[in-house]
């Protein structure tokens, strides 16, 4: 089993959740120059640290990638 870790993990995460949260603001205010009856949907992202299982689940018309465990759970809960 390989674990691919960073020294700077933490920063990554925070870093990626603020840039997803701009990039829906951006899609969200595109949409409304189209739409004026849009409402901004909430955005909330949960961060966690610790050790997940990923893998893909399905078949070749429908894949996903997920990832399952305590951590997982724990971030939801930070919602």
């Amino acid at each position: 089993m390989q674990f691919m870790t960073h020294q700077d993990d933490c920063a990554r995460a925070v870093f990626a959740a603020i840039n997803i949260k701009k990039q829906l603001t951006k899609l969200q205010l595109d949409m409304e120059l189209e739409d004026d009856s849009l409402v901004e949907p909430p955005v909330h992202i949960g961060i966690a640290s610790g050790d997940i299982y990923q893998g893909v689940v399905g078949n070749f018309a429908r894949r996903e990638i997920v990832g399952i465990g305590e951590t997982c759970e724990r971030a939801i809960h930070l919602l």
